[in-house]
């Protein structure tokens, strides 16, 4: 085999498993402070622990999980002090983000997300299945905005804040996310750049105060 090839072959194939990874992350099939195995998620992804290991590595360099020493792997967890920053920082970048894509969205563009906000309606029972199109829409949305650093931002946000907004989401169901998430896509529709900024805002904003509430609140009782 040519070694050129050889060598993309081998990089698409632990892209793919870092993207597994990724999806468990956002669609919070990993909880904060898990344990994450070598061999358990080797045998999960039927890999071996090498591309497991390559992809935890990345993983902790980018912050969303963390090492406490040669084989024990964590789900980052965050204090509710870093789950504020976190979503200052998000508030900062996605509404802005979003409100950009939204005047140069393309028909084909603006189809392409109602497919999406499709797969979330039909997904309202399968809470990994909503979390990833509600994960794919946002990043979908922000990547229309060809804002390569701030993508890079709001997608490391994201990976460290999937396992809380998942939990939060089993307190308050998926129905008013859903409606929110509707809401800005018929802006995004009508090409209302400040409706989606504001939407936007709104629906980060009361996300930070239902986790206070939900989480962060009963953990300390």
């Amino acid at each position: 085999m040519n070694k050129d090839f050889s060598s993309l072959i081998k990089k698409t194939y632990s892209q793919q498993i870092l993207t597994n990874i990724e999806d468990n992350l956002v669609s919070g099939s990993f909880k904060p402070d898990e344990p994450l195995k070598l061999r358990s998620l080797a045998s999960q992804f039927g890999v071996s622990i090498i591309p497991i290991r390559e992809a935890l590595m990345f993983l902790e360099s980018e912050g969303s999980i963390v090492k406490r020493n040669n084989k024990d792997y964590r789900i980052r967890s965050m204090s509710f002090e870093d789950f504020i920053d976190l979503t200052d920082i998000r508030l900062m970048l996605e509404p802005k983000t979003a409100s950009t894509a939204c005047e140069i969205a393309s028909a084909k563009e603006i189809f392409e997300l109602g497919q999406i906000i499709n797969g979330m309606e039909h997904s309202v029972d399968d809470e990994r299945r909503f979390m990833l199109f509600h994960y794919k829409y946002h990043m979908s949305l922000y990547g229309i905005a060809k804002k390569q650093i701030y993508n890079e931002l709001i997608r490391s946000c994201w990976l460290r804040i999937g396992p809380y907004i998942s939990l939060m989401w089993k307190e308050m169901g998926y129905t008013d996310s859903l409606q929110n998430h509707v809401a800005i896509h018929k802006a995004v529709e009508a090409k209302d750049k400040d409706l989606v900024f504001s939407l936007l805002t709104e629906d980060l904003e009361k996300g930070r105060d239902s986790m206070k509430k939900e989480y962060f609140i009963s953990e300390e009782l």
